[in-house]
């Protein structure tokens, strides 16, 4: 399907219900923000935009993060006639969320992952895309509509983080305009980069410190791995996986943290030679070839440890011939 499919779904409905994954991220809180103004400002409907779980402390500068509500909240709500997920590479990714479908609501995804099943009403997936925030710039722009400065600035945070400052492969020309647009429509890229990147709390440095002091390195330091413990699910650990990246010799890097009993969360990320979008799908999971992610059963962390190096020690040997 395409955008001109996205657009007429959303002209055809007139009571939404919009959410974007569980953990949001950047472009995960940005594209919601942007759809659901969109939707309430430009097509006059009536929206409700959830979010599966609280935001972190870095994206808490974002206008209009007041009127995202947690599902408990959102199903009071309703009723709703569609179902707008944003950066959901799958329906399981938006956890209590999926407690408010009712039947014959019109499913509606926006997202920009390779591994996304395609499986609702209406799909767009654009795997050229940066992030969908660039996604729903397009979308703005096919409506004829031009992003407020609040707006613009959560539309310039999803594709700033989602593109890691402008470094990632997945950064296009296409990319850059958009962004250009978006600071000269009001976004505040000043601010956007200086709460993303260059603030963080005393306990976020300690425990990013704790998990590299626990960091293995296996294959000719071609794989890392390390984890993050129960007293530190506190912190921001958005990013504590890239830092293992950066070593000149990793292919893959592994970061594991403890979720409800006996699952664990697992993110990867490659520096080319593996596509871990295709590890994820082994751990019920998805992603981008150079950054993916699932969900893991094992007994405890020495299991899990053990279960993530074994499957991405096979797969640095086979991509290796």
């Amino acid at each position: 399907m395409t955008l001109h499919d996205v657009v007429d779904a959303l002209n055809a409905h007139q009571r939404f219900l919009v959410t974007t994954h569980q953990n949001p991220d950047g472009d995960a809180v940005g594209s919601l923000l942007a759809m659901a103004h969109l939707l309430r400002a430009e097509l006059d409907k009536y929206v409700v935009a959830v979010l599966p779980d609280p935001v972190a402390k870095r994206y808490r500068f974002l206008p209009g993060l007041n009127t995202l509500v947690l599902p408990r909240i959102a199903g009071k709500q309703g009723p709703f006639d569609a179902l707008v997920t944003l950066d959901v590479s799958s329906p399981t990714r938006i956890g209590g969320v999926n407690d408010l479908i009712k039947p014959g609501m019109t499913r509606i995804n926006i997202d920009h992952h390779v591994t996304n099943p395609r499986s609702d009403d209406v799909c767009w997936v654009n795997t050229e895309a940066s992030a969908t925030s660039e996604m729903v710039v397009d979308i703005y722009r096919e409506l004829g509509a031009i992003p407020t400065p609040d707006v613009a600035t959560a539309l310039y945070t999803g594709i700033l983080t989602d593109t890691g400052q402008f470094a990632f492969p997945s950064t296009t020309a296409k990319t850059l305009h958009a962004a250009a647009e978006l600071v000269e429509q009001g976004a505040a890229h000043e601010q956007v980069a200086l709460e993303t990147y260059r603030k963080t709390e005393a306990k976020n440095v300690r425990a990013l410190g704790q998990v590299i002091s626990r960091m293995q390195l296996f294959d000719d330091d071609s794989f890392a791995i390390s984890w993050v413990s129960h007293d530190e699910l506190d912190v921001d650990h958005e990013g504590f996986v890239n830092t293992m990246l950066d070593i000149d010799t990793v292919e893959i890097a592994a970061l594991i943290r403890p979720l409800d009993s006996g699952q664990w969360k697992l993110s990867m990320r490659s520096a080319g030679m593996v596509d871990v979008a295709e590890l994820a799908k082994n751990v019920a999971g998805g992603g981008h070839p150079l950054a993916a992610g699932g969900t893991l059963k094992a007994a405890d962390i020495n299991s899990a440890l053990a279960s993530v190096t074994e499957m991405c020690l096979k797969a640095l040997t086979s991509a290796r011939g």
